[in-house]
């Protein structure tokens, strides 16, 4: 398991507790690792909407503005679209409560992390 991954993991198991929530809608906080880079993460902060499987929203972090466009799938897994206006990274993860952990990347760059992002309240 490389540095970043082990970081990852280790925050996330700091944050893994279970939260009952009658709803995902709402304001979110995240982070990302960068896979190339095993001491590089940034932050972002995003307003979500989950309607039924769908999930759309949008947010901030040090590149800019983006939207978010998605889907929860029936068993839990999550994949959405984070799109700037010159970029997009494909984002694929499961929940957990009220939070949500996976991978991110293209497959056209070698920039590719992990993630991790909980519900803020």
């Amino acid at each position: 398991m490389g540095y970043s991954l082990s970081i990852f993991w280790k925050f996330f198991m700091k944050r893994a507790i279970k939260v009952e929530s009658l709803s995902l809608t709402g304001i979110w906080h995240g982070c990302y690792f960068y896979a190339l880079d095993n001491q590089a993460i940034d932050y972002y902060l995003m307003n979500l909407s989950f309607n039924e499987n769908v999930i759309t929203g949008s947010g901030t972090d040090s590149v800019g503005g983006f939207k978010i466009n998605g889907e929860i799938l029936p068993n839990g897994s999550v994949g959405f679209i984070k799109v700037y206006t010159t970029h997009s990274w494909n984002y694929f993860g499961q929940i957990f409560g009220s939070e949500i952990y996976g991978r991110w990347g293209t497959i056209r760059t070698p920039h590719r992390g992990t993630f991790l992002m909980w519900k803020y309240g």
